[in-house]
């Protein structure tokens, strides 16, 4: 392999505690795997350094930025090798630390750009592409980093953003704090970056596991683990309910689990783990029925999106009350966001199982759990209560006349209340309507979800003849 960077430039990389790109290469790829493409290019001193080899014993194609500009050169070496990854069917693996565009190449390095960019488009779903953010990572080409699959940022080091930072201070005609504008916390907060790494080594790290729950390719099946770690047993909390912890502890392979976007918000949950060997996408409400909010189904799209696209089956564990009610979700499109998310399960033709282990009510079980939405399986706890509607409500309206002839109203809509919640939330009353197929108990979920799934790996959906659905996901 040759050394892209000079001795001195590695020395600085070092002392900025950065790895340089020779060296995020080595770790990313099996020992003595990696390939090195087109070194001899123009003097070496184009900037990326392409190749291929092994990651976990499967073909990965890579390129590596190590700090210098995009130009018309280098550009062009960035789509030859993401050329050769559709065509073998491989992984691409991204890596990136750039200061920009080369500006001496005036207009052209739109077409610099824009060539990269719409190749990372059209191979979005054809092929898992994963970005790694070393470093600085701006403007058009931070576009390019978010079409990525997955991207890692490495806290204290990376930035992503479209616009300057003094430019937004100077368009707002005020102060504005900015200090974290662009780096790994603000990212993660607001989706930019799936996952935050606490240095480089933890980066490439996570990226070599992501890469070994994915296929190789949208035709692939994902890889099964024959090696299976057993679950943990189920414990009772000591309130007596069970946390969304420690049933993901019960459903996965021990130490299986990776939570994405996990700071992009805090009601809803999404993580990839294993079931028996078997990689599937998980989302579930965090404790206390949090209610969703634009930011969770944001969080559930893009998982589903990237499930859906290379054949994972989602399991949705659900445990919510509704929609947040508040002005600024509102105002904010909760409702054009809610479409979408629901648009988009629907259309997944993936296998889909959802388990109520806690309140389902309304459009909840319409959006995570529903038949008529087209999950396949539906499972409930005994403890699980499913209603139409938020309970206290819908005995409101049914007792109304009752409520309203007795002399003291409150009173007899608390007594109404507590005498009939029960009943209208029994999951047996949905399971006799076929709204739930079996009600299950908790230490039956891990074996009743991995039959379930072998069942539905042979899963096959017709579809209308059509370009893509006008609702935009």
């Amino acid at each position: 392999m040759s050394e892209n960077l000079k001795v001195h430039d590695k020395l600085i990389q070092h002392n900025l505690v950065k790895l340089t790109s020779v060296e995020r290469i080595k770790l990313l790829f099996d020992e003595d795997s990696f390939v090195e493409l087109e070194g001899l290019v123009a003097n070496k001193s184009s900037g990326v350094i392409i190749g291929y080899g092994t990651v976990n014993g499967r073909l990965v194609y890579a390129y590596s930025i190590d700090g210098g500009a995009i130009n018309k050169i280098n550009s062009k070496k960035i789509c030859n090798i993401i050329d050769m990854a559709v065509k073998m069917g491989a992984p691409l693996v991204q890596i990136y630390e750039s200061i920009g565009g080369e500006l001496s190449e005036d207009l052209n390095i739109f077409n610099c750009y824009g060539d990269i960019i719409n190749r990372n488009a059209k191979l979005s779903g054809v092929i898992p592409q994963m970005s790694i953010i070393c470093g600085t990572c701006t403007g058009l080409l931070a576009l390019s980093a978010a079409i990525s699959d997955f991207t890692v940022m490495v806290s204290g080091q990376a930035e992503v953003y479209i616009n300057e930072p003094e430019d937004i201070i100077k368009n707002e005609g005020k102060y504005v704090d900015i200090d974290m504008y662009g780096y790994s916390k603000h990212c993660a907060n607001i989706g930019n970056a799936q996952i935050i790494a606490q240095d480089e080594k933890e980066g490439i790290a996570i990226t070599r596991e992501i890469l070994s729950y994915l296929p190789s390719n949208n035709i692939e099946l994902p890889y099964k683990d024959s090696d299976i770690i057993e679950s943990l047993d189920l414990i009772n909390d000591e309130n007596g309910q069970y946390s969304l912890e420690k049933i993901l502890g019960h459903l996965c392979d021990k130490e299986s689990i990776i939570e994405v976007n996990k700071d992009l918000s805090q009601g809803m949950k999404t993580f990839i783990g294993k079931i028996n060997g078997s990689v599937v996408g998980i989302v579930g409400n965090s404790e206390n029925n949090n209610k969703l909010t634009i930011k969770d189904f944001n969080k559930i799209t893009k998982l589903i999106k990237i499930c859906d696209c290379f054949n994972i089956s989602i399991i949705s564990l659900v445990n919510c009350e509704g929609f947040m009610e508040s002005l600024e979700e509102e105002t904010g499109g909760i409702l054009l966001e809610g479409a979408k998310t629901l648009a988009l399960i629907s259309q997944a033709t993936i296998p889909k199982i959802s388990l109520i282990y806690g309140s389902c009510y309304g459009a909840i079980y319409t959006m995570l759990a529903g038949k008529g939405s087209s999950f396949d399986i539906v499972y409930a706890w005994p403890s699980s209560r499913i209603c139409v509607t938020r309970p206290e409500k819908l005995l409101k309206i049914i007792y109304r006349e009752d409520i309203l002839a007795s002399e003291i109203p409150s009173k007899k809509e608390e007594e109404i209340i507590k005498g009939n919640i029960d009943n209208i939330t029994s999951p047996h009353k949905a399971a006799d309507e076929g709204y739930v197929d079996d009600i299950i108990l908790p230490n039956e979920t891990r074996n009743k979800i991995s039959n379930a799934l072998e069942m539905l790996q042979s899963k096959r959906e017709l579809s209308y003849p059509k370009k893509h659905g006008s609702v935009l996901i």
